[in-house]
């Protein structure tokens, strides 16, 4: 089940740079089709094989775990791609990511036994679309320049990057304090800690350079602790 989300996870990685290859050039030039060390059909054929990959390990699985992973797929594939390119539209962009990110949330669901989904818990698949639609907008801030010239509407394109950095930040803020709330963790631990997680969050992203990744290592962080907390 990990690596075909894994596989999934890079076919829609290796679409999406195909598809920005344009924007990168401003933003991302250190990524190998800016660079020219693969060639657009390479990375298109390194794309097709991965979901491939990703495919075949899923229905190994069953149906259901497969029919999930396709719709990843799918929904990554369109979320990258012309003409539908919904990337191009600010919150809509994140909101996609966040059912991606759910769609392989439930293939792991079914993978580990469910027979159908109407167990699976809501709150926590409300949890996945609110954490990921607030928070994931900072992955915006690098490509300012390339999402500009493309005619890409985030954030930070509409409303410049000073002000964008509030906002972002404050909406990172919220997905945090959403995380007690929706997970049924204990709030005397998880509100303090929730707290101090989205300020240094904060400060990351309200003083730092354009770089999600320190953003990113948080969140993990702060999801393993939360995991670990169901485990005790």
């Amino acid at each position: 089940m990990l690596v075909s989300v894994f596989f999934a996870f890079q076919a829609n990685v290796a679409f999406n740079d195909i598809a920005d290859k344009k924007s990168d050039s401003e933003s991302n030039k250190k990524r190998p089709l800016v660079q020219n060390i693969v060639s657009g059909e390479e990375y298109k054929i390194i794309g097709i094989a991965e979901a491939g990959l990703s495919l075949g390990l899923a229905f190994a699985i069953s149906y259901n775990v497969f029919v999930f992973i396709l719709c990843s797929l799918g929904l990554g594939f369109i979320y990258s791609m012309p003409p539908i390119r919904l990337k191009r539209f600010g919150i809509v962009s994140t909101f996609a990511l966040s059912m991606v990110s759910l769609l392989w949330l439930f293939a792991g669901y079914f993978a580990a036994g469910a027979e159908n989904i109407s167990g699976f818990p809501i709150s926590t698949a409300l949890f996945v679309i609110f954490f990921i639609t607030l928070s994931f907008n900072a992955k915006d801030l690098k490509d300012i320049e390339g999402d500009r010239k493309e005619g890409i509407k985030t954030i930070p394109v509409v409303f410049g990057e000073k002000k964008a950095r509030k906002i972002i930040g404050l909406l990172i803020i919220a997905s945090y304090l959403l995380a007690p709330l929706y997970l049924g963790l204990d709030f005397m631990v998880f509100v303090p800690l929730s707290i101090g997680f989205a300020l240094a969050n904060w400060i990351l992203i309200v003083k730092l350079e354009k770089n999600e990744k320190p953003v990113l290592y948080i969140y993990f962080i702060f999801v393993l602790i939360a995991a670990a907390s169901f485990l005790t």
